[in-house]
């Protein structure tokens, strides 16, 4: 068991197989490492980039959120169709 050197992925290997995962707590992690730099910086210059990169990993975290929520809600309305689906075997 893994990280790569961005801490993004945990790769797993075990019974013959790689398995790579999302390390979603990344950029959260990210967002406020880069705000407790912000706070220390004093060129105009570095305030700029890290407000940019602050900016791109707040996107990426709603894309994902975003995502993540839309296929629970997928999840729920299959399972929810399941339950309600009544199996008549033939006469």
């Amino acid at each position: 068991m893994t990280f790569n050197n961005t801490s993004q992925y945990l790769a797993i290997c075990a019974d013959k197989q790689i398995k790579i995962f999302y390390n979603f707590t990344s950029p959260k992690v990210a967002i406020d490492d880069l705000i407790y730099k912000l706070k220390q910086t004093k060129t105009q210059a570095s305030k700029e980039r890290l407000e940019e990169l602050i900016n791109s990993y707040k996107y990426f975290f709603s894309i994902f959120i975003k995502n993540f929520l839309n296929t629970i809600i997928f999840f729920i309305f299959i399972y929810r169709n399941l339950l309600n689906f009544k199996h008549h075997p033939a006469q």
